[in-house]
């Protein structure tokens, strides 16, 4: 009895005072919009070019956007072929010609190239409707992730303040107008670069990591 009554005094401490809880929310959060499916997509607008006015039984708030043709009429279709094709370098039935599916980082490659585009490695590992709600939720989830870190490197303990300004940043108009990779990530990922620069200047150790040359490596 005493060690149940521990654990939940020590749990409740680390809500309170761990940096830890907001990533760990966001990261369960993540993994169940993919188990689900869930996913913010206008391709249910072709729903109603199927069956005309009926209410989709897969909306679950709101309406597909019309006005998002750049992404339900081409980056979300993209995606499929790509999956569909075996995600190849070079797609041959895009067009009729081809096209170099290098170039486009909002599709899945089997490639070098597709390396260092983490939001598109879902598609190798999950089912094609998982791995689209991943890859869809990833760039908010990023982005918050980089914010929240970034906003206490500048106002240490303020873990509140922290959460509701990353979470403005990815309601900003701008960045869910254009909600793609290129948008959020840029931002994620300087916020990032950020981050790091500050630890290698101020010489922080990495944990449990005790060589300076294998931190610097690291970083």
């Amino acid at each position: 009895m005493g060690l149940n009554k521990l654990t939940k005094q020590d749990f409740i401490k680390w809500l309170k005072t761990s940096v830890w809880v907001f990533p760990v929310a966001l990261t369960i959060l993540l993994l169940a919009v993919t188990v689900f499916k869930i996913h913010g997509s206008s391709t249910g607008i072709y729903h109603s070019f199927l069956y005309g006015e009926t209410r989709d039984p897969d909306l679950l708030y709101g309406s597909p956007k019309p006005i998002r043709s750049d992404e339900w009429r081409i980056t979300s279709p993209l995606m499929s072929l790509q999956v569909a094709s075996g995600m190849p370098s070079f797609n041959q039935v895009h067009n009729g010609s081809g096209r170099d599916m290098t170039f486009n980082q909002d599709s899945p490659i089997k490639h070098w190239v597709g390396t260092f585009r983490p939001q598109n490695w879902s598609f190798s590992v999950l089912p094609f409707e998982q791995a689209f709600a991943f890859r869809w939720s990833l760039l908010p989830f990023l982005l918050m992730l980089a914010a929240y870190f970034f906003i206490l490197r500048l106002l240490p303990g303020k873990k509140l303040l922290a959460v509701l300004l990353s979470v403005s940043f990815v309601l900003s108009p701008y960045l869910l107008w254009w909600y793609q990779s290129a948008a959020f990530l840029a931002f994620a990922y300087a916020l990032f670069c950020l981050i790091i620069g500050m630890r290698i200047i101020n010489r922080e150790k990495i944990p449990k990591i005790k060589s300076e040359l294998a931190t610097k490596a690291i970083y």
